[in-house]
Order: C-alpha cells, then structure tokens, then sequence
C-alpha cells in the first residue's frame, strides 16, 4: 500500500487461457496475443509466461511478433524437462524419461494436474530433502502413477534416505532403487510409458549430469 509503483495483477490487468480448439490466448490493455504452442511442458507454465510477457510489453515495449518467436524457444531446466537423448535415455528403453525439480505442495499440485492430462501411464521416482513435506508430497501422486520408486541423491547430505522416506510414508506398494541408474533400468520393461523423476531440484541435477 505504501509502494507507489504502478502494479499489474494476473487475473486483473493480464490473463492467458487455452481454449477448447487448444489455441492459447494472452491478453491485457494492449491486446490479445494469439500464441504458439510453448517450449515447456505443462499448463501451469503458462501462468508464468503471462507474466514474463506482461513484464516485456510493460516495460520493454515487446513487440507481438518477438514474443511469439519468443515462447517456442523457451529453455527451462529441471521442470517437466523431458530428456530425449543420453545414456540414461538409452537406459530406459521404449518409454519417456521426464525430469522436474519440484519439491513442495504447490509443485505437486501442478505436476499431479499435468500427470493426469497423460494417455500413457506415469511411474513416478521421487528422492527429497530432509526438510521438504514427505507425506504430503507423495500423497499427491499416489492414486494417479502406475508405481513409485524412492531413491538416494547422491552427493547431497541433506537428502533423506530412501529406507527412513520409505518409513515416513507407510506406503507397501513402494519400491526402493540402489541407484538412479537402476530405478530408471527397472522401468524399460515397459513400453510408451512415462518415467517421471521428481522431489528436488538436487535430484534432477544428478539425473542431467548422470545423462
């Protein structure tokens, strides 16, 4: 209230929605943008790119055809990144290997709400932090992914270990992984399904640098 800044608010002064022909739609005092279909897996993304847009035409002037150009080049590590190619991509046989750092409730959320837009069923692999919400993470993705795997991050000391997260939870339908390498092995039995690898962005770091 005491900020005499001017101040623009999602829902208010700006807004991105998909349509029901899939078209995506951002809009604000300057106009409605009719954008391509974005760099980034997710329909939680697309709140955030509304508001690097907004950002851009408030105070840089962007132009409509810059941002368009713009939003199929997005690179962003770590966040529903689907690796397409790498060793560990080799490992996992005819299925797809996605990686995302979130670690908390709003994460889950978002990943739990794109896990159920998917025709191919999800098996989740999920290391975490000591000091991140175990029980309420996991409970987000335990109805809706086909299995779970728990695993060690290596190279982290504030990483719970798979035996005491497996404890935490009181899951039996759980399984524990020596390794990344061999939680991701474990799925290439399978065919067109999804490998999600989620719980930290610690995580998600090894998986790339393993890669």
């Amino acid at each position: 209230k005491k900020n005499s800044s001017n101040k623009y608010y999602f829902g208010r002064d700006f807004n991105i929605l998909r349509d029901e022909n899939n078209l995506i739609h951002y809009h604000d005092n300057k106009g409605e943008i009719l954008l391509p279909e974005p760099n980034l897996i997710g329909d939680h993304q697309l709140y955030n790119i509304s508001t690097a847009i907004a950002a851009s035409r408030k105070l840089f002037n962007v132009k409509d055809n810059n941002v368009k150009n713009a939003v199929v080049k997005i690179k962003l590590k770590g966040r529903l990144e689907e690796i397409k190619s790498g060793k560990l991509k080799n490992m996992i046989g005819k299925n797809r290997l996605i990686i995302d750092g979130g670690h908390n409730l709003s994460s889950a959320i978002s990943i739990a709400h794109w896990i159920k837009q998917q025709s191919q069923e999800v098996h989740l692999i999920c290391g975490m932090m000591k000091d991140k919400p175990h029980v309420e993470f996991i409970d987000n993705f335990k109805e809706i992914v086909k299995s779970i795997t728990l695993v060690d991050i290596p190279n982290s000391e504030g990483s719970i270990s798979k035996e005491d997260f497996k404890n935490k939870l009181g899951i039996k339908n759980l399984f524990l992984a020596k390794s990344i390498e061999d939680s991701i092995k474990s799925k290439n039995k399978f065919k067109n399904n999804i490998v999600l690898c989620v719980g930290s962005l610690y995580l998600a770091g090894e998986i790339l640098n393993l890669n």
